[in-house]
């Protein structure tokens, strides 16, 4: 009886990298939010201009993670190789 390991191998998609990419993309509204509070404080402030803030930084997340999924439409494939017994 011999102690042979067999080596499988198969093919999963990244999910995590892909999906944190994404979250990564559309987070980056806040910044754009941010920058159009310094930019422009009289339409874009925590007071009367809040919905204009989520606006911008819903279109922005939007088109950020359009840009994403232009580059990295679906998940990256990798070779996974597991030992059985």
């Amino acid at each position: 009886m011999s102690n042979t390991i067999k080596m499988i191998r198969r093919r999963a998609f990244c999910w995590r990298t892909w999906l944190h990419g994404l979250i990564g993309a559309f987070i980056q509204s806040g910044a754009t939010a941010v920058s159009a509070m310094i930019l422009d404080p009289q339409k874009f402030n925590l007071n009367e201009g809040l919905a204009n803030i989520g606006k911008l930084a819903l279109v922005s997340g939007i088109i950020g993670a359009a840009l994403y999924l232009k580059t990295s439409p679906v998940p990256a494939e990798e070779t996974i190789e597991e030992a059985q017994p």
